[in-house]
């Protein structure tokens, strides 16, 4: 939960200086020519998932192949607030994804537990009373059994004397 917490407050303070470089870069270069090098950027969307199992619950374990930073564009009509910019939105990519899993994580769990809190209630309200009461009644037709089985017995005992 709380890297959770410190990674939420990473991506916000990546994402206000992301921002203020986008706006740099706009001022240096454009928006037209900064619109124009965004469609040379590559997208980077490889993440292989995979599933863990951690007490009978699935937990997703994400790798992203991180590439090397490639460049698509030109240094004529760019500043480094370009650079500087792709390189803080990669970070902002790896740090989200670091989060994804985190928070998928603590979903998981959460749920996972509230079904053995569930079963668990359900036991102890419900069939461990039922089997005690169960216990009970067969040990008080037991003991009936046995008092007038001992009844029997002194009937008979003294028909034999």
């Amino acid at each position: 939960m709380e890297k959770s917490k410190e990674i939420k407050k990473e991506v916000s303070d990546l994402m206000e200086i992301g921002k203020e470089l986008i706006r740099n870069a706009n001022i240096d270069i454009g928006l037209d020519n900064l619109i124009n090098i965004s469609y040379g950027v590559k997208i980077d969307d490889y993440i292989d998932i995979k599933n863990v199992t951690l007490m009978g619950t699935e937990i997703p374990s994400a790798v992203h192949k991180q590439e090397i930073i490639k460049r698509n564009y030109g240094f004529y009509n760019t500043s480094n607030t370009v650079d500087e910019a792709l390189f803080i939105f990669n970070k902002i990519q790896e740090k989200l994804i670091e989060l994804a899993i985190i928070e998928n994580t603590i979903l998981r769990l959460e749920k996972s537990i509230e079904k053995v809190r569930t079963r668990s209630n359900a036991l102890q309200n419900i069939v461990i009373p039922e089997n005690e009461k169960q216990l009970k009644d067969i040990a008080d037709k037991l003991d009936e059994r046995d008092r007038e089985e001992f009844a029997r017995l002194k009937v008979v005992k003294k028909k034999i004397e």
